[in-house]
């Protein structure tokens, strides 16, 4: 499932600045409290470790290349993440060019280990969850996956996937639909 724990407050301007700058440190000060969440969207995203450590790779690249671009209008959350969305898109497009989507292995969200009654639960629950996720049309597990381990908006939603507002709403009801018919089915 997502990670539980809250994504940090948005950085300093004073920070932002000295990594725009070309200060490494900051930069790596910076970036540091989201590399888990980057990786984890990347990583279900993707379905393949190496792929998405090229991809966490390409979106820092990005992310210190367009620095000096990036206005504090926006949370630099979802700033760092529509570029973690894009590098997503990019590589299935080229994926797609060479004949080779990535398959979705759905046993790696199966964890099974010895638990008490209600762990074991949960983590079957949280198995079939993210099953039902991957199972999921394109376009409706990006919108899931963003808004599962980003925390951003709605709204940063649709700028980050270049989509109506209506449209990002639409596609999180209708998975949530198709999420509770699994999740029924199965419990």
């Amino acid at each position: 499932m997502a990670d539980s724990r809250p994504l940090p407050s948005e950085p300093t301007p004073e920070l932002i600045e000295r990594a725009r700058n070309g200060d490494e440190k900051a930069f790596a000060i910076l970036v540091r409290p989201y590399r888990t969440r980057l990786f984890t969207f990347l990583l279900r995203e993707l379905q393949h470790r190496e792929d998405a450590e090229d991809a966490m790779q390409d979106v820092l690249f990005h992310a210190w290349n367009g620095l000096p671009g990036y206005t504090e209008q926006g949370r630099f959350t979802a700033w760092l993440f529509t570029i973690a969305y894009r590098t997503v898109a990019s590589e299935r497009r080229a994926a797609r060019r060479a004949k080779r989507l990535p398959p979705i292995a759905l046993t790696e969200t199966v964890a099974p280990h010895p638990a008490p009654d209600q762990e074991l639960i949960a983590d079957e629950v949280a198995s079939m969850i993210q099953v039902a996720i991957a199972g999921l049309p394109t376009r409706q597990r990006h919108v899931v996956l963003l808004r599962q381990t980003t925390e951003m908006t709605f709204a940063e939603i649709a700028t980050a996937t270049n989509q109506p507002l209506n449209t990002v709403l639409s596609q999180m009801r209708y998975a949530l639909k198709k999420l509770r018919t699994v999740t029924r089915e199965h419990g």
